[in-house]
């Protein structure tokens, strides 16, 4: 998030310290509105704080202002207030302001920043699922869109078990584990960068079998919960999670049977000649 906020920065000092024009707001001249230019003053300057104040003053006179709003929306990014620029790119884009690739690389960012935020409170996990499928519908980076629409689900899955609605629970679960996988996510997955296979955290995916096949034991029902985490090993070969917990139902006396390979046939001696 660091990254993104700086690299935004980094943007804003380039585009807003012209004084002639600022891709997507107009010229200042055509603007005539000194408000306006001391709140992109302050940005390019980076005082995020007294940008925000100064939009914001803004913005409460003229709330539809489209130069306000996508001002505001990159000083309230640049602080690091997702839902509030995600808000204000919105409307901007709504006004019919000018929507360039700029404009949508911040606009993504946002969305990114906004479900992150909402994924960190317990409570808002429905909401960020909302904000991850937000994304999906925007021309943004595939592989974190496809990350945060999985961790999203999960976080909505886990809310359901931390209030004991454990049907629903797993309904999530196994929504979440037959969503099919977008090649940009298999690679997310399979090259997490400095890490192994072995090493790395478990996915969004992985943990979702694990807790589908404990609810599933909990009902009673093992030779699902065996189904799944067999399926689930044939995906994640290397958790040695899901290895455990299947010698586990295995040493407990399931009746399942899985399928294996047929013995190889005896050679038969050659005959002699």
């Amino acid at each position: 998030m660091r990254d993104t906020l700086c690299l935004t920065k980094n943007i804003f000092e380039y585009s807003l310290a012209s004084k002639s024009s600022t891709p997507g707001v107009a010229p200042r001249s055509e603007r005539g509105s000194a408000a306006l230019d001391a709140a992109d003053l302050a940005l390019a300057r980076g005082d995020i704080e007294v940008a925000n104040e100064a939009y914001d003053r803004v913005l409460e006179k003229s709330p539809d202002n489209p130069q306000a709003l996508l001002g505001g929306a990159r000083a309230q990014l640049a602080a690091g207030n997702g839902d509030l620029a995600v808000e204000r790119f919105s409307a901007y884009r709504e006004q019919g302001g000018n929507w360039q690739k700029m404009e949508q690389w911040e606009f993504c960012s946002a969305l990114v920043l906004g479900t992150e935020q909402r994924l960190a409170s317990p409570n808002s996990a429905a909401s960020a699922l909302e904000l991850a499928q937000r994304l999906e519908g925007e021309d943004c980076k595939q592989d974190r869109t496809a990350g945060l629409l999985m961790e999203s689900g999960l976080a909505v899955a886990n809310r359901e078990l931390r209030e004991g609605r454990t049907e629903k629970a797993l309904e999530a679960y196994l929504a979440l584990i037959s969503r099919s996988q977008s090649p940009a996510e298999v690679i997310a997955l399979s090259h997490a960068p400095g890490q192994s296979d072995a090493s790395r955290g478990a996915s969004p995916r992985e943990r979702a079998y694990l807790a589908a096949a404990r609810l599933m034991v909990d009902a009673g029902r093992r030779d699902d919960a065996l189904a799944l985490l067999s399926r689930g090993l044939d995906e994640f070969p290397a958790n040695r999670d899901l290895v455990h917990r299947m010698v586990t139902l295995l040493a407990d006396g399931s009746s399942v049977v899985f399928p294996r390979e047929k013995p190889l046939a005896p050679q038969q001696p050659e005959a002699k000649e």
